[in-house]
């Protein structure tokens, strides 16, 4: 079939030369870098620095909202513990971190407790 001298002549004598990549494929991965950071990492911080703004003003007396959805009012706070009055005479202990917001007495927010259809 094929002899030796025409395989050979088949393959390529010089190795492959190395393809140079352009300069803008080179940068685009560096220039993502950037953009990931600022629409990732930045308002991820911001929601962060928020929550712990907000939980650092929290005080007795004040109307939250817990992450599970609970409504309530401070009616203290130890530590990292917070005592959340969810109905008349029903006090809840909750962490500090499951408060997810502030709830304006007079927005109607929260459900009125006791109330039906």
């Amino acid at each position: 079939m094929f002899g030796m001298a025409q395989l050979s002549a088949a393959r390529p004598r010089h190795p492959p030369r190395l393809q140079f990549i352009r300069p803008m494929q080179a940068l685009a991965p560096l220039l993502l870098l950037p953009v990931m950071y600022v629409l990732l990492v930045l308002p991820q911080r911001r929601r962060a620095r928020a929550q712990q703004a907000l939980i650092a003003e929290i005080g007795p007396g004040s109307s939250v909202m817990t992450t599970s959805g609970v409504y309530g009012t401070v009616e203290s706070i130890e530590g990292d513990v917070a005592q959340l009055e969810i109905a008349s005479g029903v006090v809840i202990r909750i962490a500090r971190q499951a408060i997810a917001r502030r709830v304006d007495a007079g927005s109607g927010a929260a459900p009125a407790v006791g109330g039906g259809a």
